[in-house]
C-alpha cells in the first residue's frame, strides 16, 4: 500500500434537510511515493463510488491547495481563540468525568442536538458516531467532563493545551466550560489554551477570536464546487 484514506458516514442538517455526507479522513502517501498523483487518483475513486450514496465529501486539511484543483472549497469558519489559563480549582468540583455508557452518550447528544438546533452545517452523530469519536478522543489521551447542561473534551494538541469541543446548553455553560479549561490548563503549567469555537457560539462578554475556515467540502462525482 502507497495512499490509502478512510471514510466515516454521516448525516448533515442543511437547510432543514438531512443529507448523507462521507467525512474523510488519513488521507496519506508512503514519502517515497509523493507527488505521482497516486492521492489524487484515489480520491477520484472513492469520489465516483462514493457518489451512488452520499451528496458531499468532507475533509479538515492543512494543504487546501492539494483539494482545491479537485473542486473542494472551504465551506465552514471557526471563530480560533487564545484564552488564558487560569487557577479555578472550585471549577472542577462542578463537573464529573465522562463516560462512554449508553447513558453519558445520550447526554452528550441531547446537549449537542440542543446547540446545533439552529446551525446549518453541523452532522447528526449516531450513539456508534459518538463511540467512535469519543474512543479514538480518549484513546489519544484526551479528557472528558460533563455536567447537566454541558460537556467538555479537553486535550493536548502539539504542545498546547485545547478545547476539542466544548458542548452547551446555554451561555452560562460555555462560561463554566472556558474556566474549566483554563484550570487545566493551569494546572499543567500553560499561560493559555485554545478554543476554536462555532461562530454562533455565545461568548462571555469581553472574548473574541480570529474568524478561521475550516472543513472543506465538494460534491460527490462532481468538479463543481460545493458552494455551488
Amino acid at each position: 500500500i502507497v495512499s490509502c484514506l478512510q471514510y466515516a458516514p454521516y448525516k448533515m442538517q442543511l437547510l432543514g434537510k438531512q443529507i448523507p455526507v462521507a467525512y474523510l479522513v488519513g488521507v496519506c502517501t508512503d514519502p517515497a511515493y509523493q507527488h505521482k498523483g497516486y492521492a489524487r487518483h484515489l480520491l477520484a475513486e472513492i469520489d465516483a463510488d462514493l457518489a451512488k450514496q452520499y451528496r458531499l465529501l468532507l475533509l479538515y486539511t492543512d494543504i487546501p491547495a492539494f483539494y482545491q484543483p479537485l473542486g473542494f472549497c472551504h465551506c465552514y469558519r471557526l471563530n480560533h481563540m487564545e484564552l488564558p489559563a487560569r487557577f479555578d480549582p472550585g471549577q472542577k468540583k462542578k463537573w464529573r468525568s465522562g463516560t462512554l455508557s449508553y447513558q453519558d452518550i445520550a447526554e452528550y447528544d441531547r446537549i449537542y442536538t440542543l446547540m446545533t438546533a439552529d446551525m446549518d452545517g453541523f452532522i447528526r452523530r449516531t450513539p456508534a458516531n459518538w463511540l467512535n469519536f469519543l474512543g479514538d478522543f480518549l484513546c489519544d489521551e484526551g479528557a472528558l467532563f460533563r455536567k447537566d447542561d454541558a460537556y467538555l473534551l479537553w486535550c493536548m494538541d502539539n504542545g498546547k493545551p485545547r478545547v476539542k469541543e466544548l458542548g452547551y446548553g446555554n451561555a452560562a455553560a460555555i462560561a463554566d466550560g472556558l474556566s474549566l479549561a483554563a484550570h487545566l490548563a493551569a494546572a499543567r503549567g500553560y499561560d493559555s489554551f485554545i478554543w476554536d469555537a462555532p461562530l454562533s457560539a455565545p461568548l462571555p462578554p469581553g472574548i473574541t477570536g480570529k474568524i478561521m475556515p475550516y472543513v472543506m467540502a465538494k460534491l460527490c462525482g462532481s468538479r463543481e464546487k460545493a458552494e455551488e
